[in-house]
């Protein structure tokens, strides 16, 4: 069961995370960098979004978060790894 609840007032700064403020397209620039936070190299630090949403869809007008948490979130590196 998925359950979604983000309303535009949220994303306004009107009951959402306190410090963000800005067009709704800069703030999902934003979480996109802050879901990843794990593949940064410590560049950015992890926060609870980075380890309660799987996933953000982008559809027209909307944006949807998919809530959860990864049994084992690790990079796969496949093919010969002296090129890497």
């Amino acid at each position: 069961m998925v359950r979604c609840s983000v309303s535009w007032a949220s994303m306004n700064g009107l009951g959402g995370k306190a410090g963000i403020s800005g067009p709704s397209s800069s703030i999902c620039k934003d979480l996109i960098d802050e879901i990843n936070a794990d593949s940064t190299r410590g560049r950015l630090p992890p926060t609870q979004f980075t380890q309660s949403t799987v996933s953000m869809h982008f559809y027209d007008s909307i944006v949807v978060f998919e809530r959860g948490v990864y049994p084992d979130k690790r990079s796969i590196i496949t093919g010969n790894p002296q090129t890497y």
